[in-house]
């Protein structure tokens, strides 16, 4: 499967190259339709407020539960398009004001090839 979103820029907003619209292909775009996942907070899009991550009652909350933080950020790489395998995974929580969780990973793509990256989250 051939991957294809709008580029966005490092400030998430959509690139435009040489007065044209940019394109992410293959391995960037199913990188950025990860980040894209991960960083978009449950609750947050008002025609379904299912989706998202639970960043408010699971994630960045006082004292989480580190497995089950993992299993949510793990289950969202997994439902993300052209992922097939989660190969690694880091979850690093930071308690003090204000509470981060910084996630990396690592993924296998639908042609088996890995793809690395990470986000970090604040309260």
């Amino acid at each position: 499967m051939t991957a294809t979103d709008l580029l966005l820029t490092d400030d998430d907003e959509l690139a435009i190259v040489n007065g044209d619209w940019a394109f992410a292909t293959d391995d960037a775009a199913i990188r950025q339709g990860i980040k894209i996942r991960l960083r978009f907070f449950q609750g947050e899009w008002e025609l379904d407020l299912e989706i998202g991550i639970d960043y408010w009652n699971s994630v960045l909350i006082k004292n989480p539960s580190l497995i089950v933080v993992r299993e949510i950020f793990r289950r969202a790489l997994l439902s993300s398009p052209g992922v097939v395998e989660v190969v690694n995974l880091n979850v690093a929580y930071t308690k003090r004001t204000p509470r981060t969780v910084a996630v990396t990973w690592t993924v296998r793509g639908d042609v088996g090839q890995l793809i690395r990256g990470g986000i970090e989250r604040s309260a």
